[in-house]
């Protein structure tokens, strides 16, 4: 005889969703908001002799360590509900702001990783990281990632809708 498996378990799932459609709409909104600066500051977004590499290495880390942020952010609501089923979850500011500052600080250190792989100067590559960090694009990064990591915890906090699923008029309470 073999053991029924365990329900899954609903607010684990709908966590992991909601982390990874944020980190969607994260690299949605980098995307637009760089085009849209780029745009009206008439700049590149990298500006210099640097290959697409350095372009598409900043962003991407970006977008990862908000990625990151927000699914640690689901594991840790995640664990709280399983200890104490019933207690309110807050959605932390701190590590909101934390994940906004290690966006910006992530993309521009990897840009200057990456031109240091593409020059093979390690000044050459400290020279744009430190560049990076003052840039508005890598700013916007680090700024759109705060409300990111922010509203993730937040949906991911918010409760289930009493009495189950949404159902459509016609379904009965089987859900058929």
């Amino acid at each position: 005889m073999t053991d029924p498996s365990p329900a899954p378990d609903r607010f684990a799932s709908r966590a992991v969703v909601v982390a990874l459609l944020a980190t969607l709409v994260y690299a949605a909104l980098v995307i637009a908001v760089s085009g849209v600066l780029s745009l009206l500051l008439d700049r590149d977004v990298v500006e210099g002799e640097h290959s697409i590499l350095v372009g598409l290495v900043m962003p991407i880390t970006a977008v990862t360590v908000v990625g990151v942020a927000c699914l640690r952010g689901a594991q840790l609501r995640v664990l709280a509900r399983r200890a104490q089923p019933t207690a309110p979850m807050r959605p932390s500011v701190g590590a909101a702001l934390v994940g906004g500052v290690a966006a910006w600080l992530g993309a521009a250190v990897a840009g200057g990783l990456a031109v240091w792989v593409e020059s093979g100067s390690v000044l050459h590559g400290l020279g744009f990281a430190g560049d990076r960090l003052g840039s508005p694009f890598t700013i916007a990064d680090g700024v759109l990632a705060v409300p990111t990591v922010l509203l993730c915890a937040l949906l991911v906090a918010s409760p289930d809708e009493p009495g189950g699923p949404a159902r459509w008029p016609w379904e009965d309470e089987d859900g058929r």
